[in-house]
């Protein structure tokens, strides 16, 4: 019954990917990322001390295991109920086994890209990856014996309220009020706090839901429609919050709260146009790749950073634009 559930989903990411890299222009820009990042990935970690370079590898594996042992959850959370073959989800050994392939998977991406970067950090980097898939199994195992499944309602009704303006404004008041607070910690801390803080209320004034994504673009929204619909409540905090700080400290702490903003923005604009594109949890990774390769280039070549983003938005919209009317 395994072989069923991971030869399904080995089909289900070989069309997505299929369908992703149609024309030979975009088989070409993923080869040349794939081979791009691999050595942007080797000249960062050379800069750095061996220190610093294992602690980054054991964080970045505790990272992805947690990540494929969530993304793993769901997948069979979904067969369970929604997929084709609830009978084989629902069997503790086909379960288990599907667990291992899935993480076979990752750890063989992991230990190839650990080689190829710096082989020294291959005992940490495995060690952190294994930490991770084990405390994210112990919570999930934990959440599930406390509460059972988390109700689809809660979520969504929670992610609506959190798009709301109001919602905006008052996380705009929390952080101006947080500021008088870290300036008392010395003149270094408030650009920090402020950066810091805004980032996290962006991404909580941001959830996206990938179903809603989808059924926007499925009746013919497009992504101006479907990204107004996710920033009600940000194109009401970020001016307020920039202003604010302004007016309170100063433009060095304007600039940073601006900045992360910003970012989210960013951010929120490429999960979107992803979300057009793939499901959940194949958009996630592909996601998280493309925040890695920008935050190399950040390192290595500053100025090629806006380029590359104009590219990586250019193309996902216009991957996108086919997806209109259609049910992916």
């Amino acid at each position: 019954m395994a072989d069923r559930l991971i030869r399904h989903d080995r089909r289900v990411a070989v069309n997505s990917l299929g369908a992703a890299f149609a024309m030979w222009r975009d088989r070409l820009a993923g080869a040349a990322v794939l081979l791009v990042a691999p050595l942007l990935l080797r000249a960062w970690v050379e800069g750095q001390s061996a220190g610093a370079a294992t602690l980054a590898a054991a964080i970045v594996g505790a990272l992805l295991g947690a990540g494929v042992t969530r993304s793993i959850a769901r997948r069979l959370s979904f067969h369970e109920t929604d997929g084709v073959l609830t009978v084989d989800a629902l069997n503790a050994a086909a379960r288990g086994r599907y667990r291992a392939a899935g993480h076979g998977a990752a750890l063989a991406l992991w230990t190839a890209i650990l080689v190829i970067v710096r082989p020294s950090l291959l005992p940490l980097g495995l060690a952190g990856y294994g930490a991770g898939a084990l405390a994210a199994l112990v919570a999930e195992r934990c959440w599930r014996a406390a509460w059972g499944a988390r109700p689809a309602s809660l979520g969504s009704a929670i992610r609506a309220a959190s798009r709301r303006p109001i919602a905006g404004l008052a996380g705009a008041a929390l952080l101006l009020a947080s500021l008088p607070v870290a300036q008392l910690w010395g003149p270094s801390a408030p650009p920090i706090w402020a950066g810091a803080v805004t980032a996290v209320i962006a991404l909580l004034l941001t959830p996206v839901d990938d179903q809603l994504v989808r059924f926007m673009a499925l009746v013919g929204q497009g992504s101006a429609r479907i990204l107004g619909h996710h920033l009600r409540a940000w194109t009401l905090f970020a001016p307020l919050a920039v202003a604010g700080s302004w007016l309170m400290i100063g433009p060095v702490v304007a600039a940073p709260v601006a900045l992360a903003a910003t970012g989210v923005l960013m951010l929120l604009v490429i999960r979107l146009l992803a979300y057009r594109l793939w499901r959940r949890p194949v958009a996630d990774w592909l996601v998280a790749a493309v925040l890695a390769l920008f935050g190399l280039i950040a390192q290595l070549m500053p100025p090629a950073l806006p380029i590359a983003l104009l590219g990586v938005l250019w193309w996902l919209h216009r991957q996108g634009q086919a997806r209109r009317w259609l049910l992916a």
